[in-house]
């Protein structure tokens, strides 16, 4: 027994199994480093589809513009000199000067060119619209009757499309300068204040009473 119990305690230890596996950060670390490239890759292209869709709606957007006018015109009457006439063609440039901002979030070598022609397209705006309020403003022209009937007039093309316009413009150019965005916000209310002060007044007075003189003259 004494012998036995010596050659138990000579008896060297088993040794313990070595782990030759590979590092296991090692699969997950290879292919972020991969996958770096096909993301750098990448960017190009998803610069093109993004460009080509910003051109795809805002050409949209102009036909659709264009399109809508016509629609109005036609089915008010030809009768371009007129308040709800400077303000529907006014209108379009407006719509045509939003459809250039928006084309301007793809960014490329034609930028100043957009940034050009939404100048030209604003300032054609507001001439048309300086038009309505100084020669064909109803409020200070006998020969300017109101077409149509009650709330769905001609009142409603010439001050509430405008403010809609506006709106939709500030709604739909999120990351547009701040400038604009307040004077863009604040012609929106003023254009719907005109709208909704000349319609009570014509709802009011009627159709061909909106002028001032005419009602000082009868106070």
């Amino acid at each position: 027994m004494p012998h036995n119990r010596e050659d138990a305690t000579n008896t060297p230890p088993h040794p313990r199994p070595v782990d030759v596996r590979p590092p296991q950060q090692l699969p997950t670390a290879l292919p972020a480093h991969s996958a770096a490239p096909a993301a750098t890759d990448a960017r190009p292209g998803r610069r093109a589809r993004d460009a080509a869709r910003i051109t795809v709606e805002s050409g949209i957007w102009s036909i659709l513009s264009v399109l809508a006018s016509v629609l109005l015109n036609r089915a008010l009457g030809s009768q371009f000199e007129s308040h709800w006439g400077v303000s529907l063609f006014a209108s379009v440039w407006l719509m045509l000067m939003l459809v250039q901002l928006y084309r301007l979030r793809a960014q490329g070598a034609l930028r100043w060119v957009r940034i050009t022609l939404a100048t030209v397209y604003a300032t054609a705006a507001a001439f048309g619209y300086g038009l309505l309020a100084v020669a064909y403003n109803p409020l200070d022209s006998s020969f300017e009757s109101v077409a149509g009937p009650p709330v769905f007039d001609s009142l409603l093309v010439a001050f509430a499309v405008p403010a809609l316009i506006l709106a939709v413009g500030v709604w739909k150019l999120p990351d547009l300068h701040r400038v604009l965005r307040i004077t863009f916000t604040s012609l929106s209310a003023l254009f719907a204040a005109a709208y909704v002060g000349l319609e009570i007044r014509r709802l009011w007075r009627g159709p061909d009473t909106l002028e001032i003189s005419w009602i000082l003259y009868r106070l």
